[in-house]
């Protein structure tokens, strides 16, 4: 981003962020690091545990850092995975779709926002990745809801998400359902069923040797003296009752946060009860962590979320949303 850059030791100290400039060693075996692996993922969303699943699947050792819990927005979300191209699903539920039907239509739809290689490589891949996610347990199935909705009845779980059934879409190409809902319930809330995509995920990456560290916030990276990245600091609570505590805090603050539209009736107490408890949370932050460097010995992820819970970087980056409700969560600061 623009402006982002720091200088040479520099700290990033813009959007009430709080990074420190990368840190150039000169001998990095010589560093004192606290820990190390092959990857290192920042942050451990929907997209960190796909890239840390990835990584050891194909025989590397992983570390993941999250600042919080992981999930993220993926685990906050509805649980929804937009794919096509003939999936397993679609097959089960006689939708009849395939790569290039998919292509004309999002084409159409996204005009020039993504290459056609970007594009036509989704399309391709679409069936191949949702079988992908169904191998390390992610909960799909083909009860089919034929109309077009923002999102599903609860007992259906293949819709139609986007505009296919509509003129003029409908007329270029067959409409075909690609939403695929993951089959997870979070009582009658239409929120937090991504956790039904995210879990297995997770469970699936721990079984596979993954080393998990929550309540971690990345604070700095490490480079060598060709400016290759190759490692974090992080500031990780020193005792696991303390972690635990925040964990607790951090849940509770979300909760009351996410409780109330900002519009509604009654969201200025709910927002302030959050507040509340984050601050206490912050505290703890502040007197109970320590320091320590984790060396990523072939490459690290930075997965750490966007910025729609800085209202400045979204004033600055994204004015015509800055007046909307932020759709994230705490972690969606821009640090990443």
């Amino acid at each position: 981003m623009t402006g982002m850059v720091p200088s040479a030791g520099e700290p990033i100290t813009q959007w009430g962020l709080a990074i420190d400039a990368p840190l150039q060693l000169a001998d990095p075996d010589s560093h004192d690091w606290s820990g190390e692996a092959d990857m290192v993922v920042v942050g451990l969303g929907g997209a960190g545990i796909a890239a840390a699943l990835q990584g050891l699947e194909e025989g590397l050792s992983v570390i993941a850092l999250d600042q919080y819990e992981g999930g993220g927005s993926s685990a906050a979300n509805g649980g929804v995975f937009y794919a096509g191209g003939g999936t397993a699903i679609q097959r089960e539920a006689g939708v009849k779709d395939d790569p290039e039907a998919m292509f004309a239509y999002l084409k159409h739809e996204t005009r020039d926002v993504v290459s056609d290689a970007t594009l036509r490589d989704f399309c391709q891949g679409s069936a191949a990745t949702l079988e992908w996610l169904r191998s390390h347990g992610a909960p799909f199935e083909a009860s089919y809801h034929p109309g077009k909705t923002s999102y599903p009845p609860i007992d259906k779980f293949l819709y139609h998400p986007d505009s296919s059934l509509s003129a003029p879409f409908r007329d270029l190409t067959p409409p075909a359902a690609r939403g695929h809902r993951v089959r997870h319930r979070n009582g009658k809330k239409p929120w937090g069923i991504g956790a039904g995509l995210y879990n297995p995920l997770r469970a699936a990456a721990l079984a596979r040797g993954m080393v998990f560290h929550p309540q971690a916030e990345a604070r700095q990276l490490a480079t060598d003296a060709n400016g290759r990245v190759i490692g974090v600091r992080v500031l990780r609570f020193t005792d696991e009752a303390t972690r635990r505590k925040h964990a607790r805090l951090m849940a509770r603050a979300s909760g009351w946060m996410a409780m109330l539209p900002g519009t509604f009736p009654g969201s200025r107490l709910t927002m302030a009860m959050g507040y509340r408890l984050l601050a206490k949370a912050r505290a703890l932050e502040a007197t109970a962590r320590r320091s320590e460097w984790i060396r990523a010995r072939k490459g690290l992820v930075l997965s750490a979320g966007g910025f729609i819970c800085n209202p400045a970087m979204v004033s600055h980056f994204a004015p015509a949303y800055a007046p909307g409700l932020p759709n994230g969560t705490l972690g969606d600061n821009g640090s990443g």
